[in-house]
């Protein structure tokens, strides 16, 4: 004897996504695509923390941050954890890490730390929203 649960009402309603949650998910497609209609191209990797943050009125606090020098004080790696904020109290941690080495910095005791705390502002704020995508070799300095 089989028993046909296809045609059974109340398995179709059972296994239904409910409707608050159909709904939640039209309410974030419409949130996440106003908020990245504000982006264009160039800003995916360089302007998140910026413009996503400002969208979504997040805050960050610089949680933890390492700076080496050498002999002559000037920097040589840094590295930055940034926490982001929502309103609500969730919060995520970002990682960011820069080496002298890895381009040609005009200015290297300004602008290694400060690409480290944008890309840990980048990093936490991707993932308190759940966005942005895993990049193969990102960060990776060959030696």
């Amino acid at each position: 004897m089989s028993i046909d649960l296809q045609g059974d009402e109340n398995i179709k309603k059972f296994t239904k996504k409910p409707k608050v949650y159909r709904s939640i998910d039209k309410l974030w497609d419409l949130i996440s695509s106003a908020a990245f209609s504000i982006l264009e191209k160039s800003d995916y990797y360089t302007m998140i923390s910026g413009k996503i943050s400002f969208y979504f009125n997040l805050s960050f606090e610089i949680k933890d941050k390492t700076i080496e020098f050498d002999e002559n004080r000037n920097v040589q790696h840094a590295e930055f954890v940034v926490r982001a904020y929502m309103q609500d109290g969730r919060f995520s941690d970002g990682w960011g890490s820069c080496e002298r080495r890895e381009k040609k910095f005009l200015k290297p005791n300004h602008d290694i730390p400060s690409t480290v705390e944008t890309r840990a502002k980048n990093k936490a704020c991707q993932d308190l929203l759940g966005i942005g995508e895993y990049r193969s070799g990102a960060g990776q300095v060959e030696r």
